[in-house]
Order: C-alpha cells, then sequence, then structure tokens
C-alpha cells in the first residue's frame, strides 16, 4: 500500500492535480483512456481554464481586430467585432429564431445596397443597421421567420416604426409632419 492510497480512502476519491485537493469522483469528467475512466483535473478547474481562455481569445482577437467569436480569424465587419458570417448569424438567429437564415439576411442587405428600405440612409453593420420585421412579429408570429416580411433599416427607424405595419408608421410620421410645417 502508498502512501498515495492512504490519501484516497475510497475508490469514489480522485486527486485533482490542478488544484490539489481531493474530490468525488463524479466531480471529474468521463475520459475513456485514463485508468479509472475520470479526467485528471476536476470539472471546475476545468471550467476555470476554459473561461480564461475564452477571455484570452477575445482580448486578442479585439487588439487584432479579428472576430470574436471562438475559434474565428476572420477580420471584423465594419464596427461590430465579428466577421461578416457572424454578424449575419448572430442577428439571424436573434430575430429570425434560427442562424439558419443569415445568408438570406446577408444578401437582402445587399440587396438594398446597404441602405434603409424607409429612409434611405446609408447602412453600417454594429452601429445604425438593424432588422425590421414588416409585418410586426408581436401581431404575426407565425411570420417571423418569413424572408418576404423583413428588410434592413437603421435603428432609429425601427425603434419610431415599434409594432406598427408600414401603413401605419407612414400615416404616423406625415401625422407628425403636417404638425410642424
Amino acid at each position: 500500500m502508498s502512501a498515495f492510497d492512504c490519501l484516497l480512502p475510497d475508490s469514489s476519491e480522485k486527486f485533482c492535480g490542478t488544484c490539489k485537493s481531493v474530490k468525488f469522483s463524479e466531480e471529474f469528467h468521463l475520459r475513456s483512456t485514463s485508468k479509472d475512466g475520470r479526467a485528471y483535473t476536476c470539472k471546475d478547474c476545468v471550467k476555470l481554464y476554459n473561461k480564461k481562455r475564452y477571455i484570452d481569445q477575445r482580448e486578442h482577437s479585439i487588439l487584432y481586430g479579428l472576430c470574436t467569436e471562438f475559434s474565428c480569424d476572420a477580420t471584423i465587419y465594419f464596427s461590430s467585432r465579428l466577421c461578416e458570417d457572424h454578424y449575419y448569424k448572430k442577428v439571424s438567429f436573434g430575430r429570425m429564431g434560427s442562424a439558419d437564415y443569415w445568408s438570406l439576411l446577408r444578401d437582402k442587405a445587399y440587396e438594398q445596397k446597404m441602405l434603409c428600405a424607409i429612409s434611405g440612409d446609408d447602412l453600417i453593420p454594429g452601429e445604425n443597421m438593424s432588422l425590421d420585421h414588416i409585418k410586426p412579429e408581436s401581431r404575426y408570429p407565425h411570420l417571423r421567420s418569413e424572408r418576404s416580411n423583413v428588410q434592413w433599416v437603421t435603428k432609429w427607424v425601427n425603434i419610431a416604426k415599434s409594432n406598427l405595419d408600414m401603413d401605419e408608421f407612414v400615416k404616423r410620421c406625415c401625422n407628425i409632419a403636417s404638425r410642424h410645417e
């Protein structure tokens, strides 16, 4: 019997070489190649290592103008801190419920020549570019992922339009304009 066996009286415990503590075996990830079927480093230490690695990668990406998505070395797209693909994937997932529509959104932006569909202002991804649902998703949830129901507009236009459809929005804009003539 070795001195190490004295430290581990039970086979349900294991020593983590990183934090230098004895923990229950369940606190280690499974690893088929190790003798006991568990990893050598506990889950908490692995989590801390991965968190630090992610932060270091993000800081490196920001410093060198690269996409901040993990393991992406593409140059950033305008001021969004993401490459072109990841920018449209993020918008697609957030506004249409799936990242699958990202290439359609990119194509839509190019079809519009990077101009706001309502005001005609230049669109700058990451600064003033916003995806608008022509028929608001709050009132027409079944149209959320319809390509024909989205358009690129500036953020201020999207905020002003809110949950109005185009006819209501234009009518309100005309009412405001007529009051200030």
